[in-house]
């Protein structure tokens, strides 16, 4: 059977979960941000999002690429984010598909049990690691990335109405 050929939109359309998440932990590094000791994970939200509208938009190598550039662009010990984001994304896939039909405030609190987990999984990882990890800055930066949900699901939803309609939705 002969593969579909995609035209370059397509294809863009298909890489933009990915660079847009990349964009978000790019931004989170910046100097703007650098100062703020609590701000919200944007891209675990991200990830969140992608993975229960658009699994295929945000595959799980995907996922653990993306915790590992922000493990570097934060400092946290190598691999921390990283494994966590994998394991986590391993774990949403078993409840996505039910979680697309729950009203929007069902939703908000499966972001934010993903959240808590990338989180506490990172903080463990990071501790085997011989890192440090603070209770506040787990505990805060939960309630940021949860506060915060709406409006980044907002912004994902536009991205995902702006693709092609076979490229990103499963």
């Amino acid at each position: 059977m002969a593969a579909k050929t995609q035209g370059v939109a397509d294809q863009f359309a298909l890489c933009l979960p990915v660079l847009l998440t990349m964009i978000a932990v790019l931004v989170l590094a910046s100097p703007s941000f650098a100062g703020l000791r609590y701000a919200p994970q944007v891209w675990i939200v991200a990830l969140f999002f992608w993975r229960v509208y658009s699994p295929s938009a945000v595959p799980y190598w995907a996922a653990f690429l993306i915790g590992l550039m922000y493990d570097v662009v934060s400092g946290a010990p190598l691999a921390s984010h990283a494994l966590a984001a994998f394991i986590s994304v391993l774990v949403l896939e078993r409840f996505a598909r039910r979680l697309v039909r729950l009203s929007f405030r069902l939703l908000w609190i499966g972001a934010a049990v993903f959240t808590a987990m990338v989180m506490a999984l990172s903080a463990v990882i990071a501790v085997v690691a011989g890192g440090t990890v603070t209770a506040s800055w787990l505990s805060a930066g939960w309630i940021a990335t949860t506060a915060s949900y709406p409006l980044w699901h907002a912004l994902c939803a536009v991205v995902l109405k702006l693709v092609p309609v076979g490229s990103l939705r499963d």
